[in-house]
């Protein structure tokens, strides 16, 4: 079967993860997120949505649904509990990439297919580790923290001391800057992300 390269892209809160896979997807890539596959969980998958509401009780139920909101309040004040979701979530999440890619895969032989396979993945380092080697590069992208903080106020209505608090569970932008084969910065425009990730893109189909 052929294979195609497998990208996963990392970073802090609102540095712009999803506007570097959305460039991707639109210059050729499959692109594949883990806060989608989450979702689609919630949704159902309806062993896993018994073990979130044992975990973290009914009162996550908004109108038969779980509310994910509401599941961020709680394990963002929880490290227990948030670790412990880590545990219920990350291994399903990874077992639907990797079938998810075989798919792909599969197609390429019939219909031709993309020309990288990306993983956008918040927490790769924190709850990956084991599975960093399925990956043929990775990348960070970063931007200036107070533009950070900014962004993910006007997204969210958050205030700054939850944007820390929520950065306080993940490595520092820094960190997974160190560790990642290649860094995007995005602290400048839109404009200036695009060609970064167009240079990079073609990079890394070579």
């Amino acid at each position: 079967m052929l294979t195609l390269k497998r990208i996963a892209v990392t970073g802090g809160l609102a540095t712009g993860k999803s506007s570097l896979c959305e460039m991707f997807q639109k210059l050729g890539a499959y692109v594949i997120s883990a806060d989608f596959i989450v979702h689609e969980l919630l949704s159902t998958n309806s062993s896993y949505v018994r073990d979130v509401t044992l975990l973290l009780g009914k009162e996550i139920i908004t109108d038969g649904t779980i509310d994910r909101k509401k599941v961020a309040d709680i394990v963002f004040q929880s490290s227990e509990k948030l670790q412990k979701l880590e545990q219920l979530t990350h291994p399903l999440v990874r077992q639907v990439i990797q079938q998810v890619y075989e798919q792909i895969c599969e197609k390429i032989q019939r219909e031709g297919a993309p020309s990288l396979f990306v993983v956008e993945m918040p927490l790769l380092f924190e709850t990956e580790a084991p599975f960093l080697s399925w990956y043929d590069a990775t990348i960070a992208v970063t931007c200036d923290e107070a533009i950070a903080m900014k962004r993910f106020s006007e997204k969210t209505g958050y205030d700054k001391q939850e944007y820390l608090r929520r950065m306080n569970r993940q490595l520092p932008q820094a960190t997974k800057a160190e560790y990642c084969t290649y860094q995007v910065d995005n602290s400048g425009t839109i404009e200036k992300l695009k060609q970064r990730a167009t240079e990079l893109y073609y990079k890394l189909i070579k």
